[in-house]
């Protein structure tokens, strides 16, 4: 059993349960893990098992559902992430769109259909190894801004998915996307640009948008979808 995976779990299930309690975290100590919950959420080799992951992220969209971190909480709609708990790309766009309501998922549309393609030639499955969200949780029809104020709101909640998903690449929609994550402050592009984020290898790419309108973006992407294949073999 690897008791340092066990251990950073273990403080993770705890944090995410004092984040929605109460918005800080607790001293917990060192309390010692259940040989109960050992059991039941973790592999012999400490890895969190799929089904305790699922858990987690399901206890997690509950909690940001009711989020009233920043001024426009109380005009928005909360849309469900998509994808597996243990995909290997995480995938984050900007923001949800009205087409993602219709559709009832992240990246709905024709822009989700250009990101299939995109995953799909470099041999992954869309559904079974991509987990699908966006740097600002809601959609607010009257204010489609990344304003400063909200991205500071919800990049805690994306650093989050990432603790309990642990993708082994990160794919950013778009510069705003990327340097939110990677809190960069530079007006130059970083797209197509080697990054990492805690250890994980981060490819940001030009919006689905902006490569179906420009179709000299193609070259870039398939180059970095190749080694974003590298990564995953």
């Amino acid at each position: 059993m690897n008791d340092s995976k066990i251990e950073k779990y273990w403080s993770l299930l705890n944090n995410t349960i004092d984040f929605f309690k109460t918005g800080y975290k607790q001293n917990h100590g060192d309390c010692p893990i259940p040989e109960g919950v050992i059991k039941q959420n973790f592999t012999p080799s400490g890895e969190i098992k799929e089904l305790a992951r699922q858990e987690l992220l399901e206890e997690f969209e509950e909690g940001i559902s009711v989020c009233t971190l920043c001024s426009v909480s109380g005009e928005r709609k909360f849309l469900v992430d998509s994808g597996s708990p243990y995909a290997k790309i995480f995938i984050v766009g900007d923001r949800p769109r009205g087409e993602d309501f219709e559709g009832n998922r992240v990246l709905a549309g024709s822009r989700g259909e250009f990101l299939r393609k995109w995953i799909e030639s470099i041999g992954q499955s869309f559904e079974k190894n991509c987990f699908l969200t966006y740097l600002l949780k809601c959609h607010i029809e009257a204010d489609a801004s990344l304003s400063s104020e909200r991205i500071a709101s919800c990049i805690p909640y994306l650093h989050y998915q990432l603790e309990i998903v642990q993708p082994k690449v990160i794919l950013c929609l778009g510069d705003e996307v990327g340097k939110a994550l990677l809190s960069y402050r530079g007006d130059d592009s970083i797209c197509y640009k080697d990054h990492q984020f805690q250890g994980i290898p981060v490819f940001v790419f030009n919006s689905p948008e902006q490569v179906m309108a420009d179709p000299s973006l193609k070259r870039p992407v398939w180059e970095n979808l190749k080694k974003i294949r590298t990564y995953l073999e």
